[in-house]
């Protein structure tokens, strides 16, 4: 009886976790030079609503906000994602923190936690690019980062080697 009883429990857990809501921000870094950017994410899962981006003082937005979701169908247990990304540039130096987003729904509202920026000087001018998250997907098509400054340099012809003519004493 007990057995049953456990692993009732389990599954009834396991059914109220699958739809869990929540809502959450990450930066890339939380740390970072001036002239450079990072990546800040915003995502709401198993919520249908709206989102309220944060006022974004002391940054520039460079792209943003960039939207993507999901939902998955796996034995009728609905799962959705829903995120928004932007690309920010701080614009003063010390610690900038980043308010709260939102996330409101037909039935309650749910706020991210404020995230803390710190921004040192950058007196060489090192530039640094956001770090990528790998991504679970299948197939990988490589990076599309419309940010990276990478100058193309043309190819410089090399001239055709001859191979080296071999010759033996008689």
């Amino acid at each position: 009886m007990t057995n049953k009883f456990i692993l009732l429990l389990y599954f009834s857990l396991a059914y109220l976790s699958s739809y869990a809501q929540s809502f959450t921000a990450s930066v890339s870094t939380d740390s970072i030079l001036i002239g450079n950017y990072i990546k800040l994410s915003f995502v709401a899962e198993n919520i249908d609503g709206s989102f309220e981006a944060p006022t974004f003082s002391d940054l520039d937005i460079i792209s943003g906000p960039n939207t993507s979701s999901s939902i998955q169908i796996i034995n009728g247990d609905k799962t959705s994602t829903q995120s928004y990304t932007y690309y920010i540039k701080p614009t003063e130096l010390g610690l900038i923190i980043i308010p709260p987003a939102y996330f409101e729904s037909e039935d309650n509202s749910l706020e991210s936690l404020p995230i803390e920026l710190n921004v040192y000087p950058n007196p060489e001018n090192i530039i640094i690019e956001p770090k990528e998250e790998s991504s679970s997907t299948f197939f990988q098509f490589g990076t599309l980062n419309p940010f990276k400054n990478t100058p193309q340099q043309p190819a410089t012809p090399t001239p055709p080697t001859k191979p080296k003519r071999k010759y033996k004493k008689i």
